[in-house]
């Protein structure tokens, strides 16, 4: 319910801005000169694009912190001019988001925390007088499907371009590397086994929302988007992320 009442609002500011950008499109606000700061450009168009991309991973458990990853993305977006009249676009593309993080464990305070967190009692494992590190490895491949309204200024050389959509993510790789003196052990996050049970096993697949915009000039493009799931990657386990992105466009 959270989700939806977030995507209607920002649905909302979406089609408010596009609206008022029709309006300024058709004239609807003029200068003492008559004329208008946007002018129309519906060609379709190019993006390829790298950025820094950091995801948090979010525990609807009592006592369990969030984490977030650093991390960054590569991708390549298509806009497909819709309309001959209005610069709508929808945009299709994909992208590989890549986290990381390595943390001290001996540093944390709560004792319980990891095995809270993963259903996995670490206690039997580790000596509380050793160093533990653990290095959190996750991958996926994001198909982004948005609609996007472009608004170019007088001249054609810049550009905003506010985006909708929704996402359809394959999660590759997601994994713990923990290290205790000598002792090393991986916990993989799609393997039951590992995970102790199906229900906190990650998903592979999973749909989610995201909102952004870009900004172009001539060629150079600067992206922002932020986005979460739709269903959980594991029980009372969920994924958010945002990006700052800068690219060429064609």
């Amino acid at each position: 319910m959270k989700n939806f009442k977030s995507i209607l609002t920002l649905g909302m500011l979406f089609v408010s801005t596009a609206g008022f950008a029709q309006f300024a499109n058709n004239g609807g606000s003029h200068s003492s000169g008559g004329g208008s700061a946007l002018i129309k450009d519906t060609k379709s168009y190019s993006r390829i694009y790298i950025g820094y991309n950091p995801t948090t991973i979010s525990y609807d458990v009592k006592g369990v912190d969030n984490t977030t990853l650093n991390g960054f993305t590569f991708g390549y977006t298509k806009g497909i001019s819709l309309s001959k009249k209005l610069p709508i676009f929808l945009e299709l593309g994909a992208r590989f988001n890549f986290g990381f993080k390595s943390e001290n464990l001996s540093d944390e305070d709560d004792d319980d925390y990891y095995s809270t967190r993963l259903s996995y009692d670490y206690d039997d494992y580790y000596d509380e007088d050793e160093e533990e590190t653990c290095k959190t490895t996750t991958a996926s491949l994001v198909v982004p499907i948005n609609v996007a309204y472009k608004l170019t200024f007088a001249g054609g050389d810049f550009s905003v371009s506010p985006f909708l959509g929704i996402t359809l993510k394959g999660n590759i790789l997601g994994k713990e590397k923990y290290e205790y003196g000598d002792e090393k052990e991986t916990i993989d996050f799609f393997d039951k086994k590992d995970m102790e049970g199906k229900e906190y096993t990650w998903n592979r697949f999973q749909a989610g929302w995201q909102i952004g915009a870009n900004l172009d000039y001539k060629a150079l493009s600067l992206g922002f988007h932020y986005g979460s799931d739709f269903n959980e990657v594991a029980k009372k386990t969920n994924t958010k992320n945002w990006a700052i992105n800068i690219g060429y466009k064609f």
